[in-house]
């Protein structure tokens, strides 16, 4: 077109005003909707990206090609344990793919469930301390773990007896009920003074098993070399006790879980009502999950009262009485009125707990520094239980109020494999040992009835043969073993199993890229391996950005589908109106292209102006947004945005992208009514004229 057309064009833009200011603000408002959302989903895409790739999953994740389901670093949300394979030499893989050009990296990983548990009970300690409170003569603290004692045995007598409506063995639990009787005879408790012994082991043998069965943890665990984790992992952070030395076995629990799944129930109950409050801002009378929350709380106070000894029942006591002084009655009626909290108050019980209550009882049920029992079932379908110290806590930086990025704890691989089911070189050699020890020979199956009734000078022998045999195969897996050795090497971790593995690039390579490179470098050394990226990795969580993007371009099309009818309706009406005008152009000459050309280019005109206004918009909305982020309105959000905040970033291609579409559809619409245009006839127009 010629500077001619083009003055023309923007004439007749200003000379009909009103339809122009209709097609130009559904243009720039469609530009801006489209930017917007552009740079909103990228922007989430890439926290999220960030989440994974620094936290849990690298950029690329390798597994067995033969695996039978797919990976899914978080769960696919179903029961049963999925089938990944597995890599029995993880070193072979390693040595391999680390050499591919932009790999910094390889961490070994394989996932299991475990059972945890503590053994006693509250009951267990009160008869414990009652045995000191008995021998030191301590005799008014005596009366007092006698009361505790009868309290936590009623409470144990109202569960036991409503539980006989639903139990199937009701004589086990009339037996139980029996036996709490026996501690209601008048003149029982006397017995401490005359035969303590035979009280106490009563209490010991025929009580103390009626009370709770202690604690119960279902945790899932990731398998890892920690030291390389830790080292590879940016946003990875230690908050309590210390990393686990390298080359030692040992566990590390997340954060999430320690302060959700092992912590005290009450301490729980206020530190959700804080976070509640003072994250999203909610309050106890408006919300109706924390008014709920804080009704249930003041029925929790033997998570209190259970908790602390004679000493320390008596300073709470006293201190209690001191900030409830309207209150009477005893300990457990204090308690339970300091528990009845609401948004006035609220603040500073909080802070009476933590400062006065928690130094008194257990806060976890076990603690940094034990040694804890983890069991698991393994491969074969076994329970195995292993011992290992717990070093510490930790969490994923700017992720630590979302469960997702601490969902596993992490243990040593080493240990993970024990409880996956494989035996250790060291186990093997303890075994081969033992087998050399009672002389025992390899038998094959054709000679097995021989050996067993005939060749043998014993059937002892034969027995024990068959035993290591079995022991020596996979089944052996079944045999619980304690720790050999609490410290490994580099070489043990490559010798041996690995379920999958986070694949670290250097900063700045592309993904695509380096996958192919990769999977070419398995397949010309026949690993037998798969790569897959984050977004496949995280299953269900990574698709969440597909679905995402589905839902932007549905709502897009929309919006533009009646856009377009819009503004083909209002060409339409400008055409119309403009007919003498058109039809005194072709009477002086003009061409039907030349009419056509003229409608366009008014339209791109209009649609580059109207474009850039939006893009214009859109790119200071995403600024502004970028400086003060848009809060995370829930748990799962904050792992979307790898924070409690997501803050957007623009890019050239959103603008270039919103522009580019929006001029197409501004095009095609105009198409119609330019056609009608151009069939406009000199006669007619001179008719319409008069």
């Amino acid at each position: 077109m010629d500077t001619m057309s083009i003055q023309i064009a923007v004439r007749n833009l200003i000379a009909h005003k009103f339809s122009s200011i209709i097609v130009g603000t559904i243009i720039t408002f469609g530009t801006f909707l489209l930017v917007l959302g552009l740079a909103l989903t990228d922007s989430v895409n890439q926290s999220m990206e960030r989440t994974i790739t620094s936290s849990l999953g690298g950029n690329l994740q390798v597994y067995s090609q033969d695996a039978k389901d797919e990976l899914s670093l978080y769960g696919d949300g179903f029961m049963g344990t999925p089938d990944y394979g597995e890599m029995l030499r993880f070193g072979d893989a390693r040595e391999v793919i680390e050499a591919v050009p932009g790999v910094k990296a390889m961490v070994p990983m394989g996932s299991s469930s475990v059972i945890v548990s503590n053994d006693g009970n509250e009951l267990d300690s009160c008869i414990n301390e009652l045995r000191d409170v008995v021998d030191n003569g301590q005799q008014e603290m005596r009366q007092e773990l006698i009361a505790k004692i009868k309290s936590i045995i009623a409470d144990r007598e109202a569960e036991i007896t409503r539980g006989r409506d639903v139990a199937g063995d009701v004589e086990r639990l009339d037996k139980m009920l029996e036996q709490i009787e026996t501690i209601k005879v008048a003149g029982f408790w006397d017995g401490l003074d005359t035969k303590p012994d035979e009280v106490f082991y009563h209490l010991d043998t025929n009580i103390a098993p009626l009370g709770d069965e202690g604690k119960i943890g279902y945790f899932r665990n990731l398998g890892t070399d920690i030291t390389r984790f830790s080292q590879n992992f940016d946003s990875f952070q230690i908050t309590q006790g210390t990393m686990v030395p390298e080359g030692e076995r040992g566990y590390l629990i997340a954060q999430r879980v320690y302060d959700q799944r092992v912590k005290n129930k009450v301490a729980k109950a206020f530190d959700k009502i804080k976070d509640q409050r003072d994250t999203f801002d909610k309050t106890i009378e408006n919300d109706a999950s924390l008014k709920s929350e804080a009704k249930r709380l003041p029925r929790q106070y033997r998570g209190i009262t259970y908790e602390l000894s004679t000493a320390d029942s008596r300073m709470l006591n006293d201190k209690l009485k001191s900030l409830l002084p309207s209150v009477e009655g005893t300990l457990d009626e204090r308690v339970q009125a300091f528990l009845k909290v609401d948004d006035s108050n609220f603040d500073k019980r909080y802070d009476f707990f933590y400062e006065t209550i928690v130094p008194m009882i257990k806060l976890h049920w076990f603690n940094v520094g034990d040694t804890i029992t983890l069991r698991a079932v393994t491969k074969s379908g076994y329970y195995k239980s292993i011992n290992v110290k717990l070093w510490g806590v930790y969490n994923f930086k700017g992720l630590e109020k979302t469960d997702l990025a601490g969902a596993a704890n992490l243990i040593d691989l080493i240990s993970f494999r024990e409880l996956y089911g494989l035996m250790s070189e060291e186990m093997k050699a303890e075994l081969n040992s033992i087998r050399d020890e009672v002389n025992t020979q390899d038998v094959d199956r054709e000679n097995a009835e021989d050996a067993l009734f005939g060749g043998s000078d014993s059937l002892e022998d034969d027995i024990e043969d068959d035993t290591f045999n079995a022991l020596d195969s996979n089944e052996g897996e079944q045999f619980s073993h304690t720790l050999l050795d609490t410290t490994f090497d580099a070489e043990d971790i490559d010798n041996g199993l690995a379920i999958h593995a986070a694949i670290i690039l250097e900063p700045g390579i592309d993904q695509l890229q380096a996958k192919t490179d990769i999977e070419k470098a398995i397949q010309e050394n026949k690993l037998g391996l798969q790569v897959v990226g984050w977004e496949e990795a995280s299953g269900l969580i990574g698709q969440f950005i597909v679905v995402l993007r589905v839902v932007l371009y549905i709502a897009i099309f929309i919006i533009f589908l009646v856009a377009l009818v819009i503004i083909n309706n209002s060409m339409v009406m400008a055409t119309l109106e403009r007919v003498t005008e058109i039809g005194t152009m072709r009477a002086i000459g003009a061409q039907q292209n030349f009419i056509m050309k003229l409608f366009l280019l008014e339209i791109m005109i209009l649609g580059i102006f109207s474009g850039l206004v939006g893009s214009g918009f859109g790119f200071l909305t995403i600024q502004w947004l970028g400086q003060v982020g848009i809060p995370a309105p829930s748990r799962q959000l904050i792992f979307l945005f790898s924070g409690p905040k997501l803050f957007p970033t623009i890019g050239l291609e959103h603008i270039l992208i919103g522009l580019a579409v929006v001029l197409s559809v501004s095009l095609i619409s105009t198409l119609y009514p330019a056609r009608i245009a151009t069939r406009i006839e000199p006669v007619t127009a001179m008719q319409a004229k008069e």
